[in-house]
């Protein structure tokens, strides 16, 4: 062992707390899924990829299914998120509210593009609904509804039911869109865009 290593000793393993190492195994799981695929990926294949001693998942999930349901409740979270950020900040000045709703769509595709593959595993392979995880989308969709139909920027409605037509219908423009080798975000807009025009006008 060179004399520089022997001084500086064993080196120290990083100490993280409950919930920083629960994010850290969420990480690894995420990479091992997207590396290994979801039958093939085991618990031990998730701890290493995580940086965690074998066993440590189970300190935390009680099994691999457990476990991607904990992956696929914090995907949903990030597309709440995502959405929030674009239709709950202040608007540009001047931007007619049916244009950031077609700039929310565009948003949510190339979100949906940039996690293609972890979607795919998450819902797909898994057999789990989809519908969970738009919930709160829609939520956010009839708060910005409400709000720009009070401002008299869109034509007055039933902002709820308006916000699970244009989810629901965004969602089923994207399905077709996201299929085969290259996503088609032109055809993909072409259809919200006028789902949007249908809906406000």
């Amino acid at each position: 062992m060179p004399a520089e290593a022997r001084r500086r000793g064993p080196a120290r393993r990083v100490r993280l707390d409950p919930e920083a190492r629960r994010e850290a195994i969420l990480a690894g799981a995420r990479r091992a899924l997207l590396r290994g695929g979801l039958e093939r990926t085991t618990m031990d294949e998730v701890a290493a990829a995580a940086g965690v001693a074998k066993g440590t998942p189970y300190l935390y999930f009680s099994s691999r299914a457990d476990l991607v349901a904990a992956v696929r409740r914090q995907y949903g979270d990030g597309i709440v998120r995502h959405a929030g950020g674009l239709l709950e900040a202040n608007p540009p000045a001047g931007e007619p509210a049916a244009v950031r709703l077609e700039r929310f769509a565009a948003s949510m595709f190339d979100f949906a593009v940039e996690n293609r593959e972890l979607h795919h595993l998450l819902f797909h392979d898994t057999g789990a609904s989809e519908s969970e995880q738009l919930e709160p989308v829609v939520g956010i969709v009839a708060r910005y509804l409400e709000t720009a139909m009070a401002a008299g920027e869109l034509r007055s409605g039933d902002p709820q039911f308006l916000a699970r037509v244009l989810v629901a219908g965004a969602h089923a423009a994207m399905l077709p869109a996201m299929h085969g080798g290259s996503p088609d975000r032109d055809a993909y807009l072409a259809l919200t865009r006028d789902l949007i025009d249908r809906l406000f006008g």
